[in-house]
């Protein structure tokens, strides 16, 4: 509270506790720069449910604090992350790469491709989701994104619909935007700069 405008607050999880902290102290949500959050999904289907991600459809509750706070939400939801699953070629780089640190994540990896592929989620060998990638990457290249700003609300009484981000695409509603959605990525582009950083970082400590 005391530096307002100057934290970004990046939550890569279910918004449970960023639903605590604005109830608490509702105050945060004008203080924040902004909260990009990962999940969501609004031109594209879930991961959990046919209409929701994890993060929101595991505390759809929270979500709908979060999303109603007045925060300077980011959504870096499944329009962007589908779009910059990290593919083979990057892989193989950071195979190559002289880190006992990238060798462990590389043998780790395909037990997340595998995981997705199992429930028919991705092709097998094609590519790995690491949703997370793209909510890290808007925080210092947010000129790879294209976004609009919407009108958001989060379902959380229908089972069917648990979770979903409900965007007022067509203006329907009348609010003003409560959140600026990604919803597209220079995909080809995120993917390289995730190999090159950790290529770049991790090389020179190993």
């Amino acid at each position: 509270m005391a530096s307002p405008g100057e934290i970004t607050l990046l939550a890569l999880g279910p918004l449970t506790n960023v639903a605590l902290a604005l109830s608490l102290e509702p105050r945060l949500a004008d203080a924040l720069a902004s909260l990009v959050l990962m999940g969501g999904a609004v031109l594209t289907h879930g991961n959990t449910s046919e209409v929701a991600s994890a993060n929101l459809y595991n505390d759809p509750e929270a979500a709908a604090i979060v999303y109603q706070s007045g925060a300077p939400i980011v959504q870096v939801g499944l329009d962007v992350c589908r779009k910059a699953m990290i593919p083979t070629a990057q892989w193989d780089r950071i195979r190559q790469a002289d880190s006992a640190t990238l060798q462990f994540l590389t043998r780790i990896t395909p037990h997340i491709a595998n995981f997705y592929a199992g429930r028919s989620m991705l092709n097998p060998g094609t590519a790995v989701a690491y949703n997370d990638v793209p909510a890290v990457a808007y925080l210092f290249a947010p000129e790879l994104f294209a976004a609009q700003e919407l009108y958001v609300r989060i379902a959380t009484h229908d089972e069917l619909t648990k979770g979903q981000t409900v965007a007022d695409l067509g203006n329907r509603w009348g609010q003003p935007p409560n959140a600026r959605v990604l919803l597209d990525v220079r995909g080809a582009e995120l993917t390289a700069l995730f190999a090159d950083r950790l290529i770049t970082k991790f090389t020179d400590i190993s």
